[in-house]
């Protein structure tokens, strides 16, 4: 067995524009939490648009953030409300100042809640610069609320060929630890793949999985999407890992709990998103300590989630 290290494709290609085209419009599929998740971005083409999306609470404070700018990335941010996305609410550019300086966007949101977008460009006042030396990290930090936990997974990008290896979160991850193990002879070919938190969950989530699930399992955010660039067979199954916790360190008032009262981690299982319903996978599982695991025979796209077999709504049931 061999490990595959993580592959940072660039300057050719950014993963977010591959998987969830963030490029092309405010459709993306790209949320992310506000709990210091982290993406890596770079503007691959001339006027490259890169777009995210967040569910923000009232009354809460937020810092969207730019670090790490290559030599040739001079970025700019723009914050839009869902229900306006032509006029931003607030725009930071600091151009020329020098350029590998991050830039942070603070808003305070007030009354306001619901999904916001965010747009990240090259200023309009720098050069058209693409391609090499133009990457970026974006973050999003918000203060701890009644909707702000989320199970944070820091996207991780992997190509895995015919001697295995292994997907998983990356060390900016929290709380969960899910992974994909690839054996020897799984693949008869280089396969990429992308690990990384919905981030669609908060007091208004857009994906009907994030909403079917939300509501069978009230306040618990252990999903993960594992996409690949086309759909994918392994020749022998993979073993996907999602970890859970129970009765986990207090952080900010709230204990980190993923299993209600009354319940125990043998009760936990992996489900899967069949664009209709969520259902218990039927192979087999074994929990271990604080993991769930199960075989996987194919990978398109899926979503994954481990809850227990129980969907009685639990309402002590703490976000994390």
């Amino acid at each position: 067995m061999f490990l595959s290290l993580p592959v940072i494709i660039w300057p050719n290609e950014d993963i977010y524009d591959v998987f969830l085209q963030d490029n092309l419009s405010t459709s993306t599929q790209n949320f992310f939490s506000d709990d210091n998740f982290s993406q890596l971005h770079n503007f691959r083409v001339s006027r490259d648009v890169d777009w995210a999306l967040f569910n923000a609470d009232p009354y809460k404070s937020y810092d969207i953030m730019v670090t790490g700018q290559a030599p040739h990335c001079d970025a700019a941010l723009y914050l839009y409300h869902e229900s306006d996305i032509e006029n931003p609410l607030v725009i930071r550019d600091d151009w020329h100042q020098p350029i590998n300086e991050d830039e942070i966007l603070s808003w305070d949101s007030n009354a306001t809640s619901g999904t916001m977008y965010v747009k990240v460009t090259q200023s309009p006042f720098s050069p058209e610069w693409s391609g090499e030396e133009t990457t970026y990290t974006l973050k999003v930090f918000s203060t701890w609320g009644p909707s702000t936990g989320l199970a944070t997974i820091t996207g991780t990008s992997v190509i895995i060929g015919p001697m295995g290896g292994i997907i998983q979160a990356g060390a900016g991850g929290q709380y969960t630890k899910p992974s994909l193990n690839i054996p020897a002879g799984a693949l008869d070919r280089f396969v990429e793949f992308l690990l990384e938190d919905p981030g669609d969950i908060g007091n208004n989530p857009v994906f009907p999985c994030t909403i079917q699930w939300l509501d069978d399992h009230p306040k618990n955010a252990s999903i993960v999407r594992i996409y690949s660039s086309e759909p994918v067979s392994f020749s022998i199954p993979a073993t996907l890992t999602l970890q859970f916790i129970d009765d986990g360190p207090v952080f900010y008032g709230f204990q980190i709990d993923d299993i209600p009262s009354g319940k125990n981690p043998a009760d936990m299982r992996v489900f899967s998103w069949d664009e209709s319903a969520w259902t218990e996978i039927d192979d087999a599982q074994s929990v271990v300590s604080d993991t769930v695991t199960l075989q996987i025979s194919d990978i398109d796209r899926d979503v994954f989630a481990a809850a227990p077999t129980d969907k009685t709504r639990i309402h002590d049931w703490m976000l994390y």
